[in-house]
C-alpha cells in the first residue's frame, strides 16, 4: 500500500472516530512551559502519553535518539527548544519526515508569533498538521524571561508603554490538546493570545495586586544594554532582546486573537486572574 493511500485511509478512520480512546501521543518538551500542561491535560482525558525530553534520552541534535519515541505513536506534539534559531528548520524537517515514515499521522507544532520559517518543515510534511502560534506567555513572569526581575521587584525593559495580549500556557496547551485529539483542526494556523492587551506597567500592577510587589521601569535600548551587561549578560543577548523589543514596539504582537475562545468555547484566561492563581511566595 502506498503512503498516500495509507494516510487517506487513516484520515477517514479518524473522521469516523476510530482513534477515539486508542491514541498514543508523543509530547516533546514534556517538562517545558506548555509540554507540562499538554501532558497533564491529555492524561486527564485518559490518553496514553509518551514524554520526550533530554532526561529521557531525547535529543533534537541526535536523530538516532528519535526512534524509541516514534515507535507505536499516532500523534505528536512538537515543542522545539528554540524554534527561532536557524537549525530549528532542519531539525523540524528531519523530525517530520522521520515521524511520517514511522506511521505518525498527525503533528501539532508549537510555533510563535509572528510566523516562523520553521513552520514550513511541518506544513509541507505528509502528515495532518496544525500550528499553534502563541504570543508572549504569562509564564515569562514566573518561569523564565522576566521571572528574576519580578522576584527582585523591578521589571526594567525597553518596551515603553507597548501593550501585549499575554497568554496562559494552560490555554496554549488546551488548544494543542484539541488539535491533537479532535477533528476539525487539520491545516489550521492558530494565533493564540489572552483576551486583552496590557502594558507592562499594567501587568506589573496585576502581579502586585496578586501579592508580589513589582514596579515596571521603561528603559531606552542603550540603558537596557548597559543594565543587562552590568548584570552579567552578554551584549549579544542584550541586542537580541532589543530586536524582539523593537518588533513589539512596532505593534507586531499587539492584536488580540479570537482563536483560543473559538477553539475552546470559552474565553481565554485573563492575565489578572492568572496572576491571582500563582504562588508568589
Amino acid at each position: 500500500m502506498n503512503m498516500t493511500l495509507t494516510f487517506y485511509i487513516m484520515d477517514r478512520l479518524s473522521q469516523a472516530g476510530f482513534y477515539e480512546g486508542m491514541t498514543r501521543i508523543l509530547v516533546t518538551g514534556a517538562t517545558g512551559k506548555t509540554g507540562t500542561h499538554v501532558t497533564r491535560q491529555l492524561r486527564a482525558k485518559g490518553i496514553e502519553v509518551l514524554e520526550a525530553n533530554r532526561s529521557r534520552g531525547f535529543d533534537w541534535s541526535d536523530e538516532s535518539t528519535w526512534d524509541t519515541f516514534l515507535s507505536d505513536v499516532d500523534v505528536a506534539y512538537i515543542a522545539h527548544p528554540d524554534i527561532t534559531v536557524p537549525e530549528a528548520e532542519d531539525d523540524l524537517r528531519r523530525f517530520g519526515k522521520a515521524a511520517v515514515a514511522r506511521g505518525v499521522r498527525r503533528l501539532v507544532l508549537l510555533s510563535a508569533r509572528p510566523e516562523i520559517k520553521g513552520e514550513q518543515a511541518i506544513t509541507t510534511s505528509e502528515a495532518e498538521w496544525t500550528i499553534v502560534g502563541p504570543g508572549w506567555f504569562n509564564e515569562n513572569f514566573t518561569l523564565a524571561g522576566f521571572a528574576e526581575a519580578v522576584r527582585r521587584g523591578r521589571l526594567a525593559l525597553p518596551l515603553g508603554d507597548v501593550t501585549e495580549p499575554f497568554v496562559a500556557a494552560a490555554d496554549i496547551a488546551a488548544v494543542a490538546v484539541a488539535a491533537l485529539t479532535e477533528d476539525g483542526h487539520r491545516g489550521r494556523k492558530y494565533k493564540l493570545t489572552g483576551p486583552r492587551a496590557l502594558s507592562f506597567a499594567e501587568a506589573a500592577a496585576a502581579i502586585t495586586a496578586a501579592g508580589r510587589p513589582v514596579t515596571y521601569v521603561p528603559l531606552s535600548p542603550g540603558e537596557f544594554i548597559e543594565e543587562f551587561t552590568a548584570d552579567g549578560g552578554s551584549r549579544a543577548d542584550a541586542e537580541h532582546h532589543i530586536t524582539i523589543a523593537a518588533m513589539s514596539m512596532g505593534g507586531e504582537f499587539t492584536a488580540v486573537s479570537p482563536d483560543v475562545e473559538q477553539v475552546l468555547g470559552r474565553p481565554a484566561i485573563d492575565f489578572a486572574d492568572w496572576a491571582k492563581a500563582q504562588d508568589w511566595s
